[in-house]
């Protein structure tokens, strides 16, 4: 078994995933620090992780006046960027970042994981980019086909298909994947999501090492910071990593039985096998989408907009087969003209100061190339 969370004595009725049947740990941990150099932070590994991860046994391939990239055992990374990018008040701020993917975190155990997050989240600098939380269950109370159907409908092969009612989320209802090999895996969300759920046999993808059906929550950049904050307080109380993840995993994805408004959804029924396995928690508050950030903007209002623009796209008589061939240049772009002049009223309005920000917010972004400081 992987080194883990466990529940010693679950009460009568307790959820499955927080019983003495499951195991939960932490299968990936990426955070950043604004205020530890490289080799501190090397240094940290080796007094907290232990000497699988020594500073010795670290093989430095880079090292400049601007960049430091060093690797380990099992695949662990450090790296840093000592110029760093310019804050809000013009002063830059370098940084220092380890990754610890699912071989380097099984091998420092997640009890040593959350002594290492204990002592960096109490620094402000501190960025978790990503956290994912396995929960084994041992039991296999239900199958990765099971699961996938249940959200999907029964032909997991049909690229078209959609999420269903009981599937209750905030994700698109084809932002989906379903992977038959080695006894299927389930996947809710993309690869550039903030937060995906995967759920697929352990046993089989692990050659019997693990033998357990796997339901693994990915949380990346804010949901990563604010779980990983949730788990070091928990343990700090005594709480499990299950207890605490469970939260943010009914957060993303619920499965309920409908019964009445689509906006009273929390207060379906959870359906039997899901309810076993998660019990009665209640979703942790998550807060949404920052829609400060720029991209969040343009995405919503992308979403606000679409649906206008297709009802005067049809009434323009711009069918869907129709728009494809106008994107080929197949039609007049008189037509979308029209439809999108019906939008504006006849012409651009003037833009607010917050609608010039964020429009040169974009132009920023779009020009840049490359990858810059994840804070």
């Amino acid at each position: 078994m992987m080194s883990g969370e466990k529940e010693r004595s679950p009460a009568i009725g307790s959820p499955r995933a927080t019983s003495a049947q499951c195991e939960a740990s932490i299968d990936w941990l990426e955070f950043s620090t604004k205020n530890v150099p490289p080799r501190d932070l090397m240094a940290w590994l080796e007094e907290v992780l232990g000497p699988a991860f020594r500073a010795a046994g670290m093989k430095v391939e880079s090292e400049s006046v601007r960049r430091f990239v060093a690797f380990g055992p099992n695949g662990v990374r450090v790296s840093a960027d000592l110029v760093g990018s310019a804050n809000k008040d013009g002063v830059r701020e370098p940084w220092s970042g380890v990754c610890l993917p699912g071989e380097a975190c099984r091998s420092a155990g997640t009890q040593r994981l959350l002594a290492l997050l204990a002592k960096t989240l109490p620094d402000p600098g501190v960025k978790v980019s990503r956290m994912d939380i396995a929960l084994d269950d041992f039991a296999k109370g239900f199958s990765p086909r099971k699961f996938g159907t249940t959200c999907v409908g029964k032909d997991l092969s049909d690229e078209n298909g959609r999420l269903q009612p009981c599937v209750v989320t905030r994700i698109s209802p084809d932002n989906w994947n379903w992977d038959r090999r080695k006894g299927g895996c389930f996947w809710l969300g993309s690869v550039l999501s903030d937060r995906r759920l995967r759920v697929y046999d352990k046993e089989r993808e692990s050659d019997g090492r693990i033998r357990s059906v796997r339901v693994e929550l990915q949380c990346r950049n804010r949901y990563a910071t604010m779980l990983a904050r949730r788990i070091v307080d928990g343990r700090e109380s005594g709480e499990s990593v299950a207890r605490c993840a469970l939260p943010f995993v009914v957060a993303f994805v619920d499965l309920r039985q409908p019964a009445g408004a689509r906006s009273s959804s929390q207060e379906w029924p959870r359906l039997g096998w899901w309810a076993e396995f998660v019990g009665h928690v209640q979703a942790a508050s998550t807060g949404g989408e920052d829609l400060s950030h720029v991209l969040a903007w343009e995405r919503n209002g992308k979403k606000q907009g679409r649906g206008m623009l297709s009802v005067q796209l049809r009434a323009q008589g711009v069918t869907p087969e129709g728009y494809r061939a106008l994107r080929r240049g197949g039609l007049p772009e008189a037509a979308v003209v029209r439809a999108v002049d019906a939008v504006l009223d006849g012409e651009l309005t003037p833009l607010s100061r917050e609608q010039e920000e964020r429009m040169r917010a974009l132009v920023q972004l779009r020009g840049v190339v490359g990858a810059g400081n994840p804070h």
